[in-house]
């Protein structure tokens, strides 16, 4: 082989996360919860994965809980691709920190009870 045998990503790199986000994503919605533990994370990778994720999902406005029935909360979006876990790990915290760190990205505003968050 030219090049040498494929390398697996190193645990906490930026291609492992996309890999496990990608295996949790692919697995039927019963074994979504076990690829996400079985990836055995710490706070840190948990934290990039989270980004990653809410970074592949469909550019949009969404609120963060589906409070009028409206169909178009993040974390109802996040539960159909990623599962319970990923989804109960969103928050607006995060959210506020992603527009932070992705200020081009990610516009996240919560106030009087409005929740709007804007994936660019």
């Amino acid at each position: 082989m030219i090049g040498g045998p494929k390398k697996k990503p190193v645990k906490g790199s930026t291609s492992w996360i996309r890999s496990v986000a990608a295996k949790i994503k692919r697995a039927k919605s019963e074994n979504k919860d076990n690829k996400f533990f079985d990836a055995n994370m710490d706070d840190e990778q948990t934290t990039k994965l989270l980004h990653t994720v809410v970074l592949k999902m469909p550019k949009g406005n969404y609120t963060l809980h589906d409070i009028h029935g409206t169909g178009t909360d993040l974390i109802g979006a996040v539960y159909k691709d990623y599962g319970n876990m990923v989804s109960n790990l969103i928050t607006d915290r995060l959210m506020l920190g992603m527009q932070v760190k992705y200020p081009k990205r990610v516009s996240a505003s919560f106030t009087h009870d409005l929740e709007v968050i804007k994936l660019k």
